[in-house]
């Protein structure tokens, strides 16, 4: 998930921990992120991580729960919004919403790539072509020849009735900054 905003000592230690523990002992960085969350209650990046602990390991009522306590402290916050989005079984329109929420609020590449395939998937190709055309504004303006080839070609693909060839990616660790 990707993880934005200031953090403090404790969170970043925290955040590095679960990261290192989690591939090799998933049940063990749950109980690191549920005692953190535990004297932490108001942590925002503590709910995060929990709830992408335990998206993670497919319990995704558990994870769905926590995303709704983060949106509870910070109703726009956009890790929440996109975790909610690209959790299976999320409805289509309810998806494209959070990820459009998202992107309102912190305007990223990932942020927008995601919404480009959310859209394409329900069937708004024109919305998700726009979208890419956005992510390739974005290469131009940062020098990111990748991200610019990456949106052409989907664009492409969307106008020849073809799905899109990459994927939308959101992960564990993941940091995309604008």
């Amino acid at each position: 998930m990707m993880q934005r905003g200031r953090k403090t000592k404790g969170e970043q230690e925290f955040l590095q921990t679960v990261v290192g523990v989690l591939k090799r002992s998933p049940e063990q960085a749950v109980g690191i992120a549920e005692r953190f969350t535990t004297t932490n209650p108001s942590s925002v990046w503590g709910k995060l991580v929990l709830a992408d602990v335990q998206q993670f390991l497919g319990r995704r009522s558990l994870a769905k729960k926590l995303y709704r306590e983060v949106l509870s402290l910070d109703p726009q916050n956009p890790d929440a919004l996109t975790g909610l989005a690209l959790m299976p079984g999320t409805p289509g329109k309810e998806a494209v919403d959070f990820l459009r929420k998202a992107a309102e609020n912190f305007p990223s590449a990932i942020t927008y790539r995601n919404l480009a395939f959310k859209l394409w998937e329900t069937g708004s190709l024109v919305d998700a072509a726009a979208t890419f055309e956005v992510l390739r504004s974005m290469g131009q303006r940062r020098k990111d020849r990748r991200l610019v080839i990456v949106a052409n070609r989907a664009i492409e693909q969307i106008r020849k009735g073809e799905p899109p060839i990459a994927v939308p990616y959101s992960g564990l660790g993941y940091d995309d900054e604008n």
